[in-house]
């Protein structure tokens, strides 16, 4: 628990240095810098948008996040300040693996022993009859698994 308060912190910091270093870029490069800034800042809205919607509506959302990140990139080229734009970058990427570190799902389960005994419930009516259709009980019975249909006003042995 403590290693994953570790990376959590590890992510927020990291995104407060990023934005840090983003603000300090932009307004040291005024107004140059904020061009950049507001391709990165439209193109998550775009992404935001795309991901919330469907068919047509997301398609265009992802295009337009995809064509804001393309233009923030040649925007960095074109300004020539690819050293505080790398350590922005850097600042993102070690947000993200810290983030899914922290989010790392490491549980360690006990081998479960076989069953002894299988056993199948079924529902006959369910599924417009497939059970039956298809014969359910006699391969669970070739499989050695015990079939045991539910019935109305019947319980389970």
């Amino acid at each position: 628990m403590i290693g994953r308060r570790v990376w959590s912190a590890a992510a927020l910091v990291s995104v407060v240095v990023a934005i840090a270093l983003a603000v300090a870029a932009a307004v040291g490069h005024f107004p140059d810098g904020l061009s950049v800034l507001a391709c990165a800042a439209t193109a998550v809205c775009a992404a935001w948008y795309g991901i919330r919607r469907r068919g047509v509506a997301r398609s265009l959302g992802l295009l337009a996040a995809a064509l804001l990140v393309c233009g923030a990139v040649v925007l960095v080229i074109v300004e020539n300040r690819l050293l505080e734009d790398l350590l922005v970058l850097a600042a993102i990427a070690l947000a993200l693996v810290a983030a899914r570190m922290a989010f790392r799902v490491h549980a360690r389960l006990p081998r479960a022993v076989r069953p002894a005994h299988a056993v199948l419930f079924f529902n006959p009516l369910s599924g417009g009859g497939k059970a039956v259709r298809f014969h359910l009980a006699d391969e669970a019975r070739r499989r050695g698994i015990e079939p045991i249909e539910l019935r109305r006003a019947s319980s389970a042995r």
